[in-house]
């Protein structure tokens, strides 16, 4: 239900709203009136794609929404880079590219964004990331326990119960 608001709260960022409102925030503040409906849009597009990529439950449609978004916001910065003629139009023109190029790079950007935390995180010292993993090793430990215990399908049980030794020899091997 979250993400069905994010979805909505996004799409209506930049889609519906009238033109002569921008035109008047435009015209008004120049500057901030392109960062406001340009580079915040975008901002907000690809939050949302965060916050539905660590979704457990719609992180596999993650890629695809941000795609059909990013290509609407696309369109729309050359809509209106076309019609705008201030000397901070070519901020629409910018950002639309950005958009567009984000569209390719998405899947390497991910990797790349994924593996500098990674790293960071390991940086940050060898027994914080080790407790770290611990941690989540511990609480799918716990989720799979509940998930054992509400399962009605033995065949379904039995996978959860392998998935839970694998997980509980993991995290023993990762504590020594």
């Amino acid at each position: 239900m979250k993400w069905a608001f994010s979805l909505v709260v996004a799409t209506l960022s930049f889609l519906f709203v009238r033109p002569e409102t921008i035109t008047g925030i435009v015209g008004t503040y120049e500057a901030l009136g392109v960062v406001l409906t340009s580079i915040i849009p975008l901002l907000i597009i690809l939050g949302f794609t965060i916050k539905l990529r660590a979704s457990d439950k719609w992180g596999a449609y993650a890629g695809l929404i941000n795609k059909v978004l990013l290509i609407g916001f696309f369109l729309w910065m050359i809509l209106k880079y076309a019609d705008d003629s201030t000397k901070f139009s070519t901020f629409y023109l910018g950002t639309a590219l950005i958009a567009l190029v984000w569209v390719f790079i998405e899947k390497k950007a991910w990797k790349w964004l994924s593996l500098a935390a990674l790293k960071s995180a390991n940086s940050a010292g060898e027994t914080r990331g080790k407790e770290y993993q611990v941690t989540r090793l511990n609480n799918r430990i716990e989720e799979l326990t509940k998930a054992i215990a509400d399962e009605g399908n033995f065949v379904r049980r039995q996978k959860l119960e392998r998935e839970l030794k694998i997980v509980e020899s993991n995290r023993d091997t990762l504590s020594r």
